[in-house]
């Protein structure tokens, strides 16, 4: 699996990327799939399952229930993610910030990708 970072969706289902043998180039959307969120992607991030508390106090849980991934928010019940980049969304609509990643976050995520 080759990692890369997402510029731009079109409407007509094309991205554009950073990254990949071809640095900048343009891709059918239904050939690209998301970072799974996994233990060893979350730790990437830096976060983990558990509970994980934003630069503002404020609590997310992250739990593995019955074959996927439930996050818990005070506000919010619960949501059903698959993904990381699900996960930064929901991380900047609860806090109006982007989830800040840990350093080193994408060569790891890149290195855990090439293993699959």
């Amino acid at each position: 699996m080759e990692a890369f970072e997402v510029e731009d969706i079109r409407r007509e289902d094309l991205i554009r990327a950073k990254g990949g043998k071809n640095g900048h180039w343009i891709n059918p959307i239904d050939q690209v799939t998301g970072i799974p969120i996994t233990p060893d992607t979350l730790e990437a991030i830096g976060m983990n399952e558990g509970k994980n508390v934003t630069k503002d106090d404020r609590l997310i849980d992250i739990i593995f229930k019955r074959g996927r991934y439930v996050v818990w928010y005070e506000e919010l019940p619960h949501s059903h993610i698959q993904f990381i980049h699900q996960l930064q969304n929901l991380y900047l609509a609860i806090t109006g910030q982007e989830m800040p990643l840990a350093e080193g976050a994408r060569e790891k995520l890149c290195e855990i990708l090439s293993r699959q």
